[in-house]
Parts: C-alpha cells; sequence; structure tokens
C-alpha cells in the first residue's frame, strides 16, 4: 500500500539492498502469507486449514527474521534511520 514503510524507504541506491540484504527465504514466504490468511486478516481460508498444518516453527522463523534485521541493520545508511535506532548507530561507529 502507498502508505507502508518499505525497506526501499532507507536506501539512496536500491541496488544496496540486492547486494546485502538476502532473498526471503521459502519459510518467510510461506509465514508472510500465512500471517495474513490465519492471523492478521479475517478470513474463510482459516477455516481450510488442516490441525496438523497449524503449528508455527518459531525458532525456525525468529533465526531466519534475526538474520534479516541483522543485515539490514549493518547496512542500511545511518542517516536514514531515527534516534530510536541509536544503539545500531553505536555500535557501526
Amino acid at each position: 500500500h502507498r502508505d507502508d514503510v518499505i525497506i526501499e524507504d532507507y536506501y539512496h541506491d536500491p541496488q544496496l539492498i540486492r547486494e546485502q540484504i538476502p532473498e526471503k527465504s521459502k519459510l518467510l514466504s510461506g509465514v508472510h502469507k500465512r500471517v495474513g490468511k490465519e492471523v492478521a486478516h479475517l478470513t474463510y481460508y482459516r477455516r481450510q486449514v488442516k490441525q496438523e498444518d497449524k503449528p508455527w516453527e518459531f525458532l525456525k522463523i525468529s533465526k531466519e527474521i534475526e538474520g534479516l534485521v541483522n543485515a539490514f541493520a549493518s547496512s542500511v545508511p545511518l542517516d536514514t534511520l531515527d534516534d530510536s535506532w541509536d544503539d545500531v548507530k553505536q555500535e557501526r561507529k
């Protein structure tokens, strides 16, 4: 959506994103869809999800997200971050 914050908002050169940030894995792509259909939005799809497909692989998901956040934090131009990122700014100086 037009008012969503996206990673491209933080980079002066979009090519850096492709070089520095890994592509979303198959696991996280599936998580993205599941969050939209099973958690965030009220959908009829939820009724079709089988009980055995409902568990979430929390540890794997969190490790992959952590890797993406670390890649972002180590490559994002510091001048695009506000004060809430002061810890990251200090670590990179």
